[in-house]
């Protein structure tokens, strides 16, 4: 019987993939204080942001979506050379990129920073 749900569950998994074409990025969160130089020394307990990031790899759009309006943030995309490619004020924003290699997703708020990484193989 577990056979059946487990075989079940991945069929609907797949097929629920199969119309989605949109990729979720995963990001990494840090927070830090004015004053100090290294992120990761300051970063001792991560924090949970209701933070989505998806990308489209048809449409080359990136979606920025944040669930509490009450987080203010900016959102910078940097392609492959370093340069920004990118760029809102806001949160909740869709971005279209140019088709690359790889971007890096920087989200920087008031006392926290997340960054992501999109890498060639979701464009293309």
């Amino acid at each position: 019987m577990k056979k059946i749900i487990l075989l079940f569950l991945m069929a609907v998994a797949m097929t629920t993939s199969a119309f989605s074409e949109q990729t979720a990025i995963p990001l990494q969160t840090h927070t830090y204080k004015e004053g100090y130089d290294d992120l990761t020394k300051r970063d001792r307990n991560p924090i949970h942001l209701p933070i989505s990031v998806y990308y489209d790899s048809e449409t080359n759009i990136l979606e920025v979506w944040c669930a509490n309006d009450n987080i203010q943030a900016e959102v910078y995309v940097y392609d492959e050379s370093g340069t920004v490619e990118a760029y809102s004020p806001y949160m909740n924003v869709a971005l279209q990129l140019t088709p690359s290699h790889s971007h890096s997703i920087l989200i920087k708020g008031d006392g926290w920073e997340a960054e992501g990484e999109l890498l060639s193989i979701l464009v293309g």
